[in-house]
């Protein structure tokens, strides 16, 4: 690799920056599940159980939404879970729990790097946060069916358009004189 092409491939990933990104949960049907719908920020939920509910369809007395009318929750088997397209470095979300604590676990690699637990809070809004760690993967767990979360942020590394550009421009020429 020439200095040259060293300089496209080392500006195409220099301008690949951590943005917050928050998933509020609206604007999508009562019951819902989620899966890929957040891809296009670098979210993808894993979980098969991972449902919208909206007000006034559930009991939004006791689980209040933090924001406009919409919560995720976990049906049957208490686990929501997701990769972060390019890892982040930071996620948090709002939550009330009904019954039992509401666990955060984030991973790199398969490799367990945080952990953060929120207590029973039925009828109240609560917040869970982890940051300053590099994590792929994250899986919040709670007690199916008695748990709702909300807003949730991530920081994630998210390239733009012109960074993904940049970096096949870089990789061509790379190519291109490799072969030369």
């Amino acid at each position: 690799m020439t200095l040259r092409h060293f300089s496209i491939f080392a500006l195409a990933l220099a301008s690949a920056a951590a943005s917050a990104v928050t998933l509020d949960f609206e604007g999508f049907n009562h019951y819902t599940q989620i899966t890929s719908q957040y891809a296009p920020v670098g979210v993808n939920f894993t979980s098969t159980d991972s449902y919208i509910l909206n007000v006034p369809n559930y009991n939004y007395g006791g689980y209040p939404p933090h924001s406009g009318v919409g919560v995720l929750y976990s049906a049957s088997t208490g686990t929501i879970s997701g990769d972060i397209n390019g890892g982040g470095t930071q996620l948090s979300f709002f939550y009330t729990s009904g019954s039992g604590k509401v666990k955060l676990k984030l991973y790199s690699a398969g490799d367990l790097v945080g952990f953060a637990t929120g207590n029973t809070n039925y009828g109240s809004i609560s917040y869970l946060a982890i940051a300053g760690t590099t994590f792929d993967h994250f899986e919040i767990t709670g007690t199916a069916n008695f748990y709702t979360i909300d807003d949730l942020t991530v920081d994630a590394t998210v390239p733009e358009p012109a960074t993904m550009a940049a970096l096949a421009v870089g990789l061509v020429a790379m190519r291109r004189r490799h072969k030369a």
